[in-house]
Protein backbone atom coordinates (compact mmCIF):
# COMPACT_ATOMS: atom_id res chain seq x y z
CA UNK A 1 0.00 0.00 0.00
CA UNK A 2 2.65 2.27 0.49
CA UNK A 3 3.54 2.90 -3.26
CA UNK A 4 2.94 6.35 -3.22
CA UNK A 5 3.04 8.09 -6.62
CA UNK A 6 3.67 11.43 -8.24
CA UNK A 7 0.61 12.22 -9.43
CA UNK A 8 0.48 13.96 -12.65
CA UNK A 9 -1.98 16.71 -11.39
CA UNK A 10 0.28 18.28 -8.49
CA UNK A 11 4.18 18.18 -7.18
CA UNK A 12 2.73 16.35 -4.18
CA UNK A 13 2.51 12.97 -3.23
CA UNK A 14 -0.26 10.75 -2.29
CA UNK A 15 -1.80 7.45 -2.94
CA UNK A 16 -4.09 7.66 -5.47
CA UNK A 17 -6.70 5.14 -4.59
CA UNK A 18 -8.69 5.03 -8.15
CA UNK A 19 -12.05 4.84 -7.89
CA UNK A 20 -13.73 2.65 -10.79
CA UNK A 21 -16.88 2.01 -9.36
CA UNK A 22 -19.68 2.37 -12.41
CA UNK A 23 -16.86 2.68 -14.46
CA UNK A 24 -16.88 -0.86 -16.76
CA UNK A 25 -14.08 -2.76 -16.32
CA UNK A 26 -11.30 -0.83 -18.60
CA UNK A 27 -11.27 1.43 -16.20
CA UNK A 28 -9.55 -0.71 -14.37
CA UNK A 29 -6.91 -1.85 -17.15
CA UNK A 30 -6.62 1.78 -17.74
CA UNK A 31 -5.92 2.37 -14.18
CA UNK A 32 -3.33 -0.39 -13.98
CA UNK A 33 -1.60 1.11 -16.65
CA UNK A 34 -1.38 4.20 -15.34
CA UNK A 35 0.51 2.24 -12.21
CA UNK A 36 -2.37 2.72 -10.15
CA UNK A 37 -2.77 -0.16 -8.08
CA UNK A 38 -5.34 0.36 -5.36
CA UNK A 39 -8.79 0.62 -6.96
CA UNK A 40 -12.10 1.43 -4.53
CA UNK A 41 -15.10 -0.10 -5.38
CA UNK A 42 -18.57 0.71 -3.36
CA UNK A 43 -21.25 -2.15 -4.59
CA UNK A 44 -19.85 -6.00 -3.39
CA UNK A 45 -21.83 -7.01 -6.90
CA UNK A 46 -20.14 -4.74 -9.60
CA UNK A 47 -16.74 -5.16 -7.14
CA UNK A 48 -16.75 -8.89 -7.38
CA UNK A 49 -17.09 -8.97 -11.26
CA UNK A 50 -14.31 -6.47 -12.05
CA UNK A 51 -11.86 -8.39 -9.08
CA UNK A 52 -12.66 -11.73 -11.16
CA UNK A 53 -11.95 -9.89 -14.27
CA UNK A 54 -8.49 -8.56 -13.04
CA UNK A 55 -7.26 -12.15 -11.91
CA UNK A 56 -8.15 -13.53 -15.16
CA UNK A 57 -5.76 -10.38 -16.20
CA UNK A 58 -3.28 -11.30 -14.03
CA UNK A 59 -3.50 -8.12 -12.19
CA UNK A 60 -2.23 -9.80 -8.61
CA UNK A 61 -0.65 -6.58 -7.52
CA UNK A 62 -4.13 -4.55 -7.48
CA UNK A 63 -5.28 -3.63 -3.55
CA UNK A 64 -8.85 -3.66 -3.76
CA UNK A 65 -10.53 -1.40 -1.37
CA UNK A 66 -14.38 -1.12 -0.21
CA UNK A 67 -14.98 2.76 -0.49
CA UNK A 68 -18.90 2.78 0.23
CA UNK A 69 -21.10 1.78 3.48
CA UNK A 70 -21.19 -1.49 4.20
CA UNK A 71 -24.33 -3.31 5.54
CA UNK A 72 -24.32 -5.42 7.77
CA UNK A 73 -25.70 -8.85 5.27
CA UNK A 74 -22.95 -7.60 2.91
CA UNK A 75 -20.08 -7.80 5.54
CA UNK A 76 -19.22 -11.30 5.19
CA UNK A 77 -18.48 -11.00 1.36
CA UNK A 78 -16.92 -7.69 1.50
CA UNK A 79 -14.03 -9.39 3.68
CA UNK A 80 -13.86 -11.73 1.33
CA UNK A 81 -13.32 -9.71 -1.80
CA UNK A 82 -11.59 -6.86 -0.31
CA UNK A 83 -8.25 -5.88 1.12
CA UNK A 84 -9.13 -2.76 2.92
CA UNK A 85 -12.27 -1.32 3.82
CA UNK A 86 -12.35 2.16 3.80
CA UNK A 87 -15.32 3.27 5.62
CA UNK A 88 -15.70 1.72 8.60
CA UNK A 89 -18.05 3.96 10.68
CA UNK A 90 -19.32 2.24 13.67
CA UNK A 91 -18.30 -0.35 16.71
CA UNK A 92 -20.75 -2.95 15.43
CA UNK A 93 -19.48 -2.83 12.12
CA UNK A 94 -15.33 -3.29 13.43
CA UNK A 95 -16.51 -6.09 15.57
CA UNK A 96 -18.55 -8.04 12.85
CA UNK A 97 -15.82 -7.34 10.28
CA UNK A 98 -13.16 -8.68 12.47
CA UNK A 99 -14.99 -11.69 13.51
CA UNK A 100 -15.34 -12.22 9.42
CA UNK A 101 -11.78 -12.22 9.28
CA UNK A 102 -11.31 -14.35 11.34
CA UNK A 103 -13.16 -16.78 9.67
CA UNK A 104 -11.23 -15.91 6.45
CA UNK A 105 -7.93 -16.20 8.54
CA UNK A 106 -7.11 -12.79 6.73
CA UNK A 107 -6.04 -9.43 8.12
CA UNK A 108 -8.09 -6.93 7.18
CA UNK A 109 -6.74 -3.18 6.87
CA UNK A 110 -9.59 -0.42 7.45
CA UNK A 111 -10.36 3.06 7.97
CA UNK A 112 -12.01 4.44 10.69
CA UNK A 113 -14.44 7.17 8.83
CA UNK A 114 -15.05 10.34 10.71
CA UNK A 115 -18.21 12.59 10.01
CA UNK A 116 -16.00 15.65 10.05
CA UNK A 117 -18.61 17.57 8.37
CA UNK A 118 -21.82 17.28 10.73
CA UNK A 119 -23.63 16.09 7.81
CA UNK A 120 -26.62 14.13 9.09
CA UNK A 121 -26.71 12.72 5.70
CA UNK A 122 -23.29 10.73 6.16
CA UNK A 123 -22.01 8.27 7.95
CA UNK A 124 -19.05 7.78 10.99
CA UNK A 125 -17.80 8.36 13.73
CA UNK A 126 -18.15 11.47 15.97
CA UNK A 127 -15.69 10.44 18.61
CA UNK A 128 -12.93 7.71 17.79
CA UNK A 129 -13.69 4.73 20.05
CA UNK A 130 -10.95 4.28 23.08
CA UNK A 131 -11.06 0.15 22.59
CA UNK A 132 -10.23 -0.49 19.37
CA UNK A 133 -8.42 -4.29 20.15
CA UNK A 134 -9.55 -6.37 17.07
CA UNK A 135 -7.08 -8.74 16.70
CA UNK A 136 -8.05 -9.70 12.46
CA UNK A 137 -8.24 -5.52 11.59
CA UNK A 138 -4.95 -3.13 11.17
CA UNK A 139 -6.28 0.36 11.95
CA UNK A 140 -4.53 2.18 9.35
CA UNK A 141 -6.16 5.45 9.91
CA UNK A 142 -8.90 7.56 9.31
CA UNK A 143 -10.82 8.69 6.21
CA UNK A 144 -13.63 11.19 5.91
CA UNK A 145 -16.07 12.69 2.97
CA UNK A 146 -16.29 16.15 2.80
CA UNK A 147 -19.14 18.06 0.97
CA UNK A 148 -19.41 18.24 -2.45
CA UNK A 149 -18.35 21.83 -3.18
CA UNK A 150 -17.16 23.90 -6.49
CA UNK A 151 -14.50 25.92 -4.91
CA UNK A 152 -12.30 23.26 -3.18
CA UNK A 153 -10.90 25.97 -0.20
CA UNK A 154 -14.47 25.19 1.07
CA UNK A 155 -13.89 22.04 2.28
CA UNK A 156 -10.14 22.97 3.66
CA UNK A 157 -11.29 23.67 7.50
CA UNK A 158 -12.72 19.71 7.17
CA UNK A 159 -9.52 18.32 5.89
CA UNK A 160 -7.46 20.01 8.91
CA UNK A 161 -9.78 19.07 11.43
CA UNK A 162 -9.11 15.39 10.42
CA UNK A 163 -6.00 15.86 10.10
CA UNK A 164 -5.59 17.36 13.67
CA UNK A 165 -8.28 14.63 15.42
CA UNK A 166 -5.57 11.76 13.82
CA UNK A 167 -2.96 14.03 16.03
CA UNK A 168 -4.67 13.39 18.47
CA UNK A 169 -5.28 9.40 18.23
CA UNK A 170 -2.31 7.29 18.86
CA UNK A 171 -3.79 3.92 18.97
CA UNK A 172 -4.17 3.74 15.27
CA UNK A 173 -2.44 4.26 12.03
CA UNK A 174 -1.36 7.63 10.63
CA UNK A 175 -3.24 7.41 6.81
CA UNK A 176 -5.52 9.90 6.43
CA UNK A 177 -8.20 9.34 3.53
CA UNK A 178 -9.43 12.46 2.14
CA UNK A 179 -9.96 14.55 -0.72
CA UNK A 180 -11.90 13.31 -4.21
CA UNK A 181 -11.69 14.66 -7.46
CA UNK A 182 -13.14 18.33 -6.60
CA UNK A 183 -10.94 19.04 -3.65
CA UNK A 184 -8.05 16.86 -3.70
CA UNK A 185 -5.17 19.37 -4.19
CA UNK A 186 -6.44 20.91 -0.90
CA UNK A 187 -6.36 17.41 0.75
CA UNK A 188 -3.22 16.91 0.21
CA UNK A 189 -1.93 20.51 1.27
CA UNK A 190 -3.59 19.48 4.46
CA UNK A 191 -2.07 16.38 5.04
CA UNK A 192 -3.75 13.66 3.04
CA UNK A 193 -1.78 10.53 2.38
CA UNK A 194 -4.59 8.95 0.70
CA UNK A 195 -6.98 10.89 -2.61
CA UNK A 196 -9.87 8.99 -3.96
CA UNK A 197 -10.29 9.72 -7.84
CA UNK A 198 -12.55 9.05 -10.38
CA UNK A 199 -14.02 11.69 -12.51
CA UNK A 200 -10.03 13.26 -12.53
CA UNK A 201 -8.93 9.51 -13.67
CA UNK A 202 -11.93 8.66 -16.10
CA UNK A 203 -14.15 11.68 -16.89
CA UNK A 204 -17.37 12.25 -16.00
CA UNK A 205 -19.98 9.16 -14.09
CA UNK A 206 -22.50 8.34 -17.28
Amino acid sequence: MKNNIQTPWTSLSATVVAVTKTFPFEAVATAHAMGLKNIGENRVEEAGDKIAEAKKHGYTDVVWHMIGHVQSRKVKEVVELFDWVDSVDSIELLKKLDNAAGVFNKKLHVLLEVNVSGEQSKYGFQQIPKDLNFPNLIIEGLMTMAPYVKNPQENRKIFRALKQLSETVSSIGKELSMGTSCDYLVAIEEGATQVRLGAALFGPRR
